[in-house]
């Protein structure tokens, strides 16, 4: 679960992060130089090499390829020097979708290893059930053949 969902979730932090540095740095300076804005979008590359390498279910990958295809047409409006604010508006909304299925699919997993941990714990049950079945059985045993023993041991004069 760490590999698959937790970290998955972190790289969509980080990503988010990116995004909203990026859009933060065009505010405040609409004019600044491509370069900057070129780390950002490098470290965003990066960060979904990562992400790629997690497991994706077929919903996550078909968000994942809509996100990375927001995030290119936003890196190459920002190198034309255009107004990139609607792509990353349209990138953020996939990785809201995409946190919204690491928390859906993380659910599903706590809950089958729930079923998992309670078919063990009734099997436990069960299996301590019959053990004591079959301590009883053996003390039965036990005590019978005892007072077969004591009554076979009675000196025949007696009888």
């Amino acid at each position: 679960m760490y590999t698959d969902r937790l970290m998955a979730e972190s790289y969509i932090l980080q990503l988010s992060d990116e995004l909203h540095t990026i859009q933060s740095i065009l505010e405040k300076y609409p004019f600044l130089p491509q370069k900057v804005l070129n780390s950002h979008l490098q470290q965003i590359e990066q960060i979904n090499r990562e992400y790629l390498e997690t497991q994706l279910t077929e919903e996550e990958k078909s968000h994942f390829q809509s996100f990375e295809k927001h995030t290119f047409s936003m890196g190459k409006e920002l190198q034309n020097g255009g107004n990139a604010e609607i792509q990353i508006h349209a990138a953020l909304a996939e990785l809201k979708a995409l946190s919204q299925i690491q928390v859906k699919e993380a659910q599903t997993l706590i809950k089958r290893s729930s079923q998992i941990f309670s078919s063990d714990a009734a099997s436990s049950q069960l299996e301590i059930a019959l053990l004591i079945v079959v301590v009883l059985v053996v003390q039965t045993i036990l005590f019978a053949s005892k007072t077969l023993n004591v009554a076979s041991k009675v000196p025949s004069h007696l009888n």
